[in-house]
C-alpha cells in the first residue's frame, strides 16, 4: 500500500499503462494492423497525469520538469488517429507515427522505472515526498552542475539539500541508492541531535534496504541461541579458568584493549551490570559462535548448546538480513552480518559514516526480542521502521563517537515496544 501511494502521490506512470501504449504502438509497425486493438490501446495514453510545474522556477529545473511531461505523447498519437480514419490509410506513413511514439515513451518508461525504485526506499510518510510531488521528476542523473562536481563520470546517488530553485534533489545513478535514501529518511524524520544523523542515516540505511523475504525463522533462532552461548560462555568463564583464557583469547580483536581489560575486571569482581555494558549485542554472537566452534560437542551442558547441536548446518548461515549496509566499511550496498572492528576502532575519524554502520544493530536487537518473547520473527518487517523511529528519538549522543549511548537506546527496546510497534503497522492504511 505504501509502495502505490507513493507512486500515486509523485503521479508516476504505471508500466502496466506503457507496456499497453507500447503493444499498440508494436501494433501499427507490423505488417498486418489491427486498427481496432492498436487505436484501443492509445487510449492508455490517457491514465498518464502531468504535473503543474512552478513557472517562477529556474530555466534549468524548468527544463528537467518539463523533460518528463506526456504532452509530446499527443502528436504521433494524433497523427496516427487521423491516418487511420482515412478511408485509405497509408501504412509507411503509420509506421512513421508509431516510431514517433515509441521514441516519445522513453522519457516515461525512465520516469516509471525511477519512480519505483523511489517507492521502493520511501514511504509517504517521509517529507522527501508528502512534501515535495515533484521529488522524482527533479532526479538529475549527470550533467547537471551539481552532478559534475563528482570526479566519476557516473557518480553513486547522493542527496543534495538546498532551498533555492525547485529545493533538494537526488543527483547521480542509481548505486548507493541505499545510502542516499537513508540520507532522505533521517533529514525528514527532524533528528533531535546532530551528532546522532550519521548513526540515522545508517540507521534506516539498514532496515529500508532489507530484503524482508529473505528472513528464514530458523535463522533467528541460531542468531538468538549463539547470542546466549555468548554469554554462557562469560558466566562460565567467571568460575572456569581454562574457560576465561580461552574467553580472553576470542575477545582480542573482537573488543578494544580498554573494554576488554574492564570486563574482565568487572567478571572477577562479578560486577555482572558492568560486564554486559562491556558487551555489545554482535560481540555476543560471535563469542557464541566461537565457543561452538572451540568446543563442539564438548560444549558444557545447557539447553542452548543441546538445541544449537540440533540445528541443521544450513541453518547456520551468517544472518546477512539482520546486518548492516557496509559502504563505507567494505564498499558493499547489501546488508551484511559480518565480523567488524570493534566501535572504538572507527571513533576519532573525521567522518562518522563508518562508525555509524557499525553501529546499526536494531535490526538485531528486535530481532532478539522478538524470539525471546515468542513473537514470529516475519513480524520484524512490520516493527523494524516504528522502533527505528522509537530508537532514534530516545538517543542522545554526547558527541559523535559516543557508542555507550547508541547501546543504551539499543537495550531501552523492549517487548511492550515492539507491540506497539506492530499495533501501530497493523492500524496503517
Amino acid at each position: 500500500a505504501a509502495y502505490r501511494k507513493v507512486l500515486a502521490d509523485q503521479k508516476i506512470p504505471s508500466l502496466e499503462t506503457l507496456f499497453r501504449l507500447f503493444d499498440a504502438a508494436r501494433l501499427f509497425l507490423s505488417d498486418t494492423i489491427d486498427y481496432r486493438a492498436a487505436l484501443t490501446g492509445l487510449a492508455a495514453a490517457a491514465e498518464i497525469k502531468a504535473v503543474e510545474v512552478p513557472k517562477k522556477l529556474p530555466a534549468p529545473d524548468q527544463k528537467i520538469l518539463q523533460s518528463w511531461s506526456p504532452s509530446d505523447l499527443a502528436g504521433p498519437i494524433r497523427d496516427l488517429q487521423q491516418q487511420t480514419g482515412r478511408k485509405k490509410p497509408n501504412p509507411k506513413s503509420i509506421k512513421e507515427h508509431a516510431s514517433v511514439l515509441l521514441d516519445r515513451l522513453r522519457p516515461q518508461v525512465v520516469l516509471a522505472l525511477t519512480g519505483s525504485i523511489y517507492a521502493l526506499y520511501l514511504r509517504p510518510s517521509d517529507a522527501a515526498i508528502s512534501d515535495d510531488p515533484l521529488l522524482v521528476r527533479k532526479h538529475t542523473f549527470i550533467g547537471s552542475k551539481e552532478a559534475s562536481r563528482d570526479l566519476k563520470a557516473f557518480p553513486d546517488l547522493d542527496f543534495h539539500i538546498s532551498s533555492e530553485g525547485a529545493g533538494s534533489r537526488f543527483i547521480g545513478g542509481f548505486g548507493g541508492v541505499e545510502y542516499a535514501m537513508g540520507i532522505a529518511t533521517e533529514r525528514g524524520q527532524g533528528g533531535n541531535n546532530r551528532l546522532s544523523q550519521s548513526v540515522g542515516v545508517s540507521a534506516w540505511a539498514a532496515v529500508r534496504s532489507t530484503d524482508w523475504r529473505l528472513l528464514r525463522e530458523e535463522q533467528i533462532r541460531v542468531f538468538a541461541l549463539r547470542v546466549r552461548l555468548g554469554r554462557e560462555w562469560i558466566v562460565e568463564a567467571a568460575g572456569n579458568p581454562e574457560r576465561s583464557t580461552l574467553l580472553a583469547e576470542e575477545t582480542l580483536g573482537l573488543l578494544s584493549l580498554s573494554r576488554r581489560g574492564h570486563m574482565f575486571d568487572a567478571l572477577a569482581a562479578r560486577k555482572w551490570l558492568e560486564v554486559w555494558e562491556c558487551l555489545t549485542l554482535s560481540d555476543l554472537y560471535w563469542l557464541g559462535e566461537a565457543a561452538e566452534r572451540h568446543y563442539g560437542k564438548d560444549l558444557w551442558p545447557s539447553p542452548v548448546a543441546v538445541a544449537l547441536r540440533a540445528a541443521p548446518d544450513d541453518w547456520k548461515d551468517a544472518p546477512d538480513v539482520l546486518g548492516v549496509v557496509p559502504v563505507y566499511l567494505s564498499g558493499c550496498q547489501h546488508p551484511h552480518w559480518s565480523r567488524y572492528n570493534p566501535y572504538e576502532s572507527y571513533t576519532r575519524q573525521m567522518f562518522a559514516n563508518k562508525f555509524a554502520e557499525r553501529t546499526a544493530e536494531l535490526k538485531a536487537r528486535v530481532a532478539l526480542i522478538l524470539e525471546e518473547n515468542a513473537i514470529a520473527p516475519a513480524s520484524l518487517a512490520d516493527a523494524a521502521e516504528p522502533l527505528t523511529t522509537l530508537f532514534l528519538s530516545r538517543l542522545r549522543m554526547r558527541d559523535k563517537d559516543d557508542w555507550p549511548s547508541i547501546q543504551a537506546a539499543l537495550r531501552e527496546l523492549n517487548q511492550s515496544d515492539v507491540q506497539a510497534a506492530l499495533e501501530s503497522a497493523r492500524h496503517e492504511p
